[in-house]
């Protein structure tokens, strides 16, 4: 949920999170890229080859956060995609960096529901 897949690139992410993110991990580009979930996938055919050990994924993000762009989800649902990895994106129109307004789509109680479902069929042996 609005993860930042790349933490060496927050360039765009509201001063507050940029400050956290500075004062949790600091200024190294490899500690920074260690905690990133996106370093931990390959490229091509080696993408590939880690594709059956990796679990599906469901990704959710606001589409007004702020705090971390909507990119970085979208970024990381492409790069699990091309390596053969089943991962859902859904964007939640009107929702900040927490999935809470009453007013977003799909609603909170949505969103929830597409949890459990999600994890109930990951959770039962199948592949989402």
């Amino acid at each position: 949920m609005f993860g930042a897949v790349d933490a060496t690139d927050l360039h765009d992410s509201e001063p507050f999170m940029r400050t956290a993110v500075q004062v949790a991990l600091g200024s190294s580009t490899r500690v920074r890229r260690s905690v990133s979930p996106g370093s931990y996938l390959g490229a091509g055919a080696n993408a590939r080859a880690q594709a059956a050990s990796i679990p599906p994924f469901l990704i959710l993000h606001g589409s007004d956060d702020q705090a971390i762009r909507p990119r970085h989800s979208q970024a990381f649902a492409r790069q699990l995609q091309a390596a053969g990895v089943p991962a859902r994106l859904v964007l939640v129109r009107g929702a900040d960096h927490g999935l809470d307004n009453p007013s977003q789509q799909p609603t909170p109680d949505q969103v929830a529901k597409l949890a459990i479902d999600f994890f109930t069929n990951s959770l039962a042996g199948g592949r989402t």
